[in-house]
């Protein structure tokens, strides 16, 4: 279940970092892949509010983080993270906890390095 939030959460956030709309986004538990989730999104350049399981995420200008985006645990998070980045002229710097960051990374990787995306 963290998974399918995270997921949903960088795809629709980054998504959203580009509208001028708001996106209220419900049914969110608290647990730290979301709550890491949210940090990036808010490093990334929008507005990130909580209310009892409710995320308010006002878009904007993506802007390049002046931090490390940490994942924490998410594999998935840092693969999705690493693709959605990679085609945005920003600079950034994903990394995440030890078990991340023992991860092999190469099937994201390559094809970003042959894309010249990376």
């Amino acid at each position: 279940m963290f998974q399918e939030i995270n997921l949903f959460l960088i795809a629709l956030s980054c998504w959203q970092l580009s509208q001028t709309e708001n996106t209220e986004i419900s049914g969110l538990n608290s647990g730290q892949d979301v709550r890491q989730t949210q940090l990036i999104i808010s490093a990334l350049g929008a507005k990130v509010e909580n209310d009892k399981g409710t995320c308010l995420v006002e878009g904007g200008k993506l802007k390049t983080p002046n931090q490390v985006l940490n994942v924490g645990n998410s594999g998935t998070g840092i693969r999705l993270l690493t693709g959605l980045l990679s085609g945005i002229p920003l600079r950034a710097v994903i990394d995440g906890d030890s078990s991340i960051q023992s991860r092999p990374m190469d099937r994201v990787i390559f094809p970003l390095r042959k894309w010249e995306r990376i």
